[in-house]
């Protein structure tokens, strides 16, 4: 366990330097460009990320875990995926922008959603063809190198998104300083991505075996991304694009957050995969799931309480119509922690399939929902599609893994539950966003460490304890 801690740490760091770093850009640009500007700087890449799948198209899962499961194949199984990997990014960079043309967006749009589609190929944020070169130091989990580059990547965009507004750019010139800047570190990467390949060996992996095992989890991850960025394409059709501009300070926000569970999962999912069966996979989602509990309740908790704050720091006070939508979203990425726990489980006991499913349940609620709200409610209908649509997957999920023989962690749930109505409780005695934010932490801490009998960090060490369970 101590080898993933430290893996996640190094999957974290990079990525809270450059949710920070974002937060530094929302502030400059949502000034620098306002409402209506930074509405379409952020639908282009809002666009792009309905194609980031077709780039992934489920492939690096598949690589990692065989590369672990079949490791006198791992050399050859590492070229095939890079050279899949090629063909899928051109083909999705394609499609983004064909699509585009295809839904009549004016030549402003189509020109940034070109520029934003390159990212897809050099971008050290997401999900971009960077995970292909990422995959001999995500399956023996040694991310240092990969987080070093991405930070220095950040730190190089932030500073060409800094000149180019201090110019005077117009959104064009700053798209494209945002998403050119990680070109040096994305060559460095693959250099280094090579010399840590495993070497060519005798036995060789089958591109069919490969295409077949990672087309349900391509489909899945499509779905995902189709659900998760429907509202915005709904609200940029039905909506104004200044709604657009408010929508995307409070999406990009509640999203950034998302890398925790993701950087966890990442790390817990080789050791799945290397466990015989379902029994291993099973085993590390209690462990797992019983962490995103920790974490998830408290940070929607604090966020939804301060949401107004956030924005008027963010962007001013001709952005404080974002505060509705950060309290709802927040709570859309609570829910996120546990579906992607859950999605990692089921990915590492071969159970692809089962992730489809789920995910064709939260497609359909997301597009009945969407349609049925946002057209009515604007922002707020934006907003409460994607909550419900993670609802109706944690749903789903809950209903599926039961079947599987995968046991959720209930009691320790309730436990955090309790510690989180301790905070709220706390918080609702005083006022001002530090005095708020520092007692509703404080409060949860201690309140935790007495219905779990374990501080923060214990807490940690005593779910990387528990006992294999029984699969029936």
């Amino acid at each position: 366990m101590d080898r993933v801690f430290k893996n996640t740490f190094w999957m974290l760091l990079p990525s809270a330097f450059n949710k920070a770093s974002s937060v530094l850009l929302v502030i400059v640009l949502a000034r620098h460009l306002g409402a209506a500007g930074f509405g379409s700087f952020s639908f282009a890449f809002f666009h792009i990320v309905f194609f980031s799948a077709v780039s992934e198209a489920g492939l690096t899962t598949v690589m990692i875990r065989r590369m672990k499961a079949e490791p006198e194949k791992a050399g050859d199984i590492y070229r095939k995926g890079l050279k899949l990997g090629v063909v899928s990014t051109l083909a999705a960079v394609s499609a983004a922008i064909g699509s585009g043309a295809a839904l009549g967006f004016e030549n402003d749009t189509l020109l940034l959603i070109a520029l934003a589609s390159l990212g897809l190929i050099v971008s050290f944020r997401d999900v971009a063809f960077r995970w292909f070169l990422e995959a001999p130091f995500r399956a023996s989990l040694r991310m240092r190198a990969s987080a070093v580059l991405g930070m220095a990547s950040e730190g190089l965009g932030l500073l060409s998104v800094w000149a180019a507004v201090y110019i005077g750019a117009g959104v064009e010139a700053i798209t494209a300083a945002y998403v050119l800047s990680n070109l040096p570190g994305f060559v460095l990467l693959a250099a280094l991505s090579y010399r840590a390949a495993p070497a060519p060996g005798v036995e060789k992996a089958s591109y069919t075996v490969i295409l077949k095992e990672a087309l349900p989890i391509g489909l899945s991850n499509a779905l995902n991304n189709f659900y998760l960025m429907l509202g915005s394409l709904v609200l940029f059709l039905y909506g104004s694009i200044e709604a657009i501009g408010y929508y995307a300070l409070a999406f990009r926000l509640t999203t950034s957050l998302r890398i925790i569970p993701e950087a966890l999962m990442h790390s817990f999912f080789p050791l799945m995969a290397s466990r015989s069966g379902r029994e291993g996979a099973g085993m590390y989602f209690r462990r797992s799931l019983g962490i995103m509990a920790f974490m998830a309740l408290p940070l929607a908790l604090e966020t939804a309480a301060l949401s107004h704050e956030i924005t008027l720091f963010l962007g001013g006070a001709s952005f404080s119509p974002a505060s509705e939508a950060l309290s709802v979203l927040v709570w859309a990425t609570a829910l996120y922690f546990f579906n992607a726990c859950s999605r990692s489980a089921l990915n590492a006991a071969a159970l692809g399939g089962r992730n489809l499913a789920v995910s064709s349940v939260m497609a359909a609620a997301s597009v009945a929902l969407s349609f049925a709200l946002i057209p009515e409610r604007g922002l707020s209908g934006a907003a409460w599609s994607l909550v419900l649509a993670e609802g109706a997957g944690l749903a789903a999920y809950s209903a599926v893994l039961g079947r599987v023989g995968f046991a959720l962690p209930l009691g320790f749930i309730g436990k955090c539950l309790l510690a989180s109505a301790c905070m709220l409780g706390c918080m609702s005695l005083f006022d001002g966003p530090f005095i708020k934010l520092s007692s509703g932490l404080a409060a949860y801490f201690a309140a935790s460490a007495i219905v779990t009998g374990t501080g923060p960090m214990r807490a940690a060490k005593a779910l990387a304890r528990i006992r294999p369970m029984r699969i029936r």
